[in-house]
């Protein structure tokens, strides 16, 4: 194994991550875990929306938000992997589906929320972000591995942090640039 770098950035909290280790080989965690991994409100789902909403916000000269978009899933990107690392351990397969009563579904960009306009993108972030930490805390009541609840609730906190720069972002759009928030 790897030692992972923790290069310092400011889309993410000065914190050290844990350790990704668990107590036992679990399936059943390692299947809610696959929810925030690969499913229709996860950390894939997460990269692909900010990465699309960065390059529009790079098309319409809006730097700051395509910075923010970009850097936001550059975090989230190593959050997947250690949710990877944490679903092998577990025993499962950290493939780009979610088991659900013994349905296997693949994950699908069909739920990539694209947006219309910048106030529109930035909501739908800010939606994104609520929906990962109510997910993120469900899943985390659920485990009674406190290794992989230690992972979990640190990438909580990072989800709390990008929900504060997305809303931050919003108030500075909604009310200091309303012609660029209509794009």
């Amino acid at each position: 194994m790897y030692e992972r770098q923790q290069a310092p950035s400011r889309y993410s909290l000065p914190e050290p991550y844990p350790e990704v280790r668990v107590t036992a080989k679990n399936r059943f965690y390692a299947q809610l875990l696959l929810e925030d991994y690969a499913s229709e409100t996860s950390e894939l789902d997460a990269i692909n929306q900010y990465l699309y909403h960065s390059f529009r916000f790079k098309q319409w000269n809006l730097g700051d938000l395509a910075e923010l978009e970009e850097g936001i899933s550059i975090i989230e990107m190593r959050h997947m992997e250690m949710l990877a690392e944490l679903i092998l351990k577990l025993g499962g397969d950290p493939r780009y589906w979610v088991i659900r009563d013994n349905d296997q579904r693949y994950y699908s960009t069909s739920s990539v929320y694209y947006g219309h306009s910048v106030l529109d993108m930035l909501s739908a972030d800010i939606e994104a972000e609520r929906i990962a930490i109510v997910n993120y805390r469900r899943h985390a009541g659920m485990i009674n591995d406190p290794y992989v609840r230690a992972v979990i609730n640190r990438i909580v906190r990072d989800e709390e942090y990008h929900l504060q720069l997305f809303s931050e972002a919003y108030q500075r759009y909604r009310s200091t640039a309303p012609d660029k928030a209509q794009r």
